[in-house]
């Protein structure tokens, strides 16, 4: 059935754009709120406060936040965990830091703008999405996250941009899929990104197998991952085949445009 789609790449084709989050939509690790708090911040407090001045020490040692699962966090912060408390813990880790930061969505920033601000040009790109997909241009979204659908739906909500088709947090794969280890279903493996395949072939009525080689072709040339980590979401892009553009936090407003570009949403001059 896939053989049937549209092979071209533009306006009518299916075609796919899929983001991480923190700091590639939303600036929620590079600035933090008008009350010190940003992730990293969040995730420190909690730390301390739950766990004790050592799994601070571990956490800030590894680097911080470095894009890390709440799991990944509690497995390199309090290392003597079993398997079982590390989903314990990784849970008043989630619920601890998300409680922190819900209540600071919408304060005021020292320029006027509101906690978490989008990054440069992002406004204006998810308003071409919206845009076409209004025409109904058949383009599919879609977050991976290792953070939080209410954060998230929150943010989204704050600047008036549309909810993604589908969004695939470490919660919800957590759940979803408890015998995995927090790296097998965290980034850069391919699981995420294929639980957004099989989402994807569901929304075109496809009956193809995710794993098999038509479809793996016919993702590798429709979808476009956003990512500000070039080793967590370059490698997602690479372990599956897709195209990846990484976008900076305080980057160019003129930094979404290869993606609107990949999306046939502006004239193409090539995917930088």
């Amino acid at each position: 059935m896939l053989a049937e789609l549209s092979a071209e790449i533009g306006p009518g084709a299916p075609r796919a754009w899929v983001s991480d989050f923190d700091d590639t939509e939303g600036v929620t690790i590079s600035e933090q709120s008008p009350n010190g708090l940003d992730v990293d911040r969040a995730y420190r407090i909690v730390l301390a406060d739950s766990f004790g001045q050592e799994a601070l020490d571990r956490y800030i040692s590894y680097g911080g936040h470095r894009n890390r699962t709440p799991a990944q966090i509690v497995h390199h912060s309090v290392p003597d965990l079993a398997d079982n408390e590390v989903s314990e813990a990784a849970q008043i880790l989630r619920v601890s830091k998300i409680g922190l930061l819900i209540a600071e969505v919408g304060t005021r920033l020292p320029d006027g703008g509101r906690w978490p601000r989008p990054t440069p040009g992002f406004l204006d790109f998810s308003q071409l999405v919206q845009n076409a997909r209004d025409r109904q241009d058949p383009i599919a979204t879609g977050i991976i996250t290792a953070g939080h659908e209410e954060f998230i739906t929150r943010f989204l909500d704050l600047h008036g941009i549309s909810p993604p088709d589908v969004l695939i947090s470490d919660d919800e794969l957590q759940v979803k899929y408890p015998s995995l280890s927090p790296t097998e279903r965290s980034k850069p493996t391919p699981f995420p990104m294929d639980i957004f395949k099989s989402h994807w072939l569901q929304m075109l009525g496809v009956d193809a197998d995710v794993g098999s080689s038509e479809a793996l072709e016919f993702f590798a040339d429709r979808i476009i991952y956003t990512g500000d980590d070039p080793v967590k979401d370059g490698g997602l892009a690479e372990n599956t085949g897709v195209v990846f553009h990484q976008i900076q936090p305080a980057g160019p407003v003129e930094q979404w445009r290869p993606v609107a570009q990949f999306l046939g949403l502006v004239p193409d001059q090539g995917v930088r």
